[in-house]
Parts: C-alpha cells; structure tokens; sequence
C-alpha cells in the first residue's frame, strides 16, 4: 500500500461537490426556491391577451382579394377578489418550506465537509502510522544484524541469536496485518 504524496488544499471542496448528497440538497434548494415564486405569482392578476386574425370569402379565388380578411383583439384579466388569506398562506408555508431545506442544505455540506476531513485526517495519520513502523521495521532488522554479527564473534549465544529473530519475524508480521487492518478500516463507507 502507498499513500498519496501530497494533497492540494482545494480537494476537499472539489470532492464534497461531487457527492450526490450535495447534489440532491442543491436541486431541493432550487425548487423550493421556484415554489416561492410559483406562490407570489397566483398571488397577481391573471392577464391573458388573444388575438385571432383570418379572411373570408364565398369562393376559393376571392379568399386573399383585398376588403377579405378580418381580425379581432381580445383581453381579459381576472384576480381573485377574496380569499381569506389562502394565497398569503401558501407563500408564507413556501418561504417557510425554503427555510427547511435550506437549513437541510447546509447540514448535508457541513456533514460532508466533515466527512472529507475525517478522510484526509485518516490519510494523513496513516502516513505518519507507515513511518513510524518502516522506521521501526530498519531498527528491528538493524537490531537482529547486530546479534548476527555478536554471534559470529562469540558474545551472544544461540538462544539469543533465535530470541531476535524470533522477535524480528513477529515485529514484521504484525505490522504487515496491522497496517493492513487499519488502512481497510478507515476507508470511508460511502462517498
């Protein structure tokens, strides 16, 4: 396992806005935000405007003489008279709803920032954890040389000699399973 060499500062902010979460929380903030909208404007008078416009004649080859054709304007407008506050009630509970997912918006991105520190903060501690252990591994492996090199001059004996290996091969294992479980358990379950 190799860990990444350096993090620029401005991943956390590309990573959070990539996740579905955010995405979601964005989308519900837009639409609450129409549903305001949508309430202000039943709350104007409604204005339609038609025109129509055509010609008419007794046979085909009269149809676009001049003195033909007609046309007509029309508007009309309607707006409700009373309602007893309905509409202002709808507008109220839409800004009242916008409020809502706002406040749900800035939980996800809070939670997520949150989440992506927690990776980084992870990444970073196993970094310093693969350190320390390859720096212990050298002293252990150094350590067992030094008991070689003592037994071949006669200073230690064998039991000695076994004890280190013994010492430097569990060193070695546990630390290979160890790094192994920590790296698995601080992936992050969802991204």
């Amino acid at each position: 396992l190799t860990l990444p060499a350096n993090i620029p500062l401005s991943v956390p902010s590309k990573l959070v806005e990539q996740r579905p979460d955010i995405r979601i929380a964005l989308e519900n903030l837009h639409a609450a935000s129409a549903a305001i909208g949508v309430a202000e404007a039943a709350r104007l008078p409604q204005i339609s405007l038609t025109a129509d416009m055509g010609s008419m004649a007794n046979k085909l080859v009269n149809l676009f003489t001049p003195g033909g054709g007609f046309w007509a304007l029309g508007g009309a407008a309607s707006e409700t008279l009373f309602d007893a506050g309905a509409l202002a009630d709808k507008e109220q509970a839409a800004r009242d709803n916008y409020d809502d997912v706002a406040a749900q918006y800035r939980k996800t991105v809070l939670t997520a920032f949150q989440n992506v520190a927690d990776t980084l903060h992870a990444l970073h501690a196993d970094a310093d954890l693969l350190v320390a252990r390859t720096q212990a591994a050298r002293a252990a492996a150094d350590s067992l040389s030094l008991i070689q090199t003592q037994f071949q001059a006669g200073s230690v004996s064998m039991s000695d000699l076994l004890n280190a290996q013994q010492s430097f091969q569990q060193d070695r294992k546990s630390t290979r399973l160890n790094s192994s479980h920590e790296w698995i358990s601080r992936m992050p379950s969802s991204a």
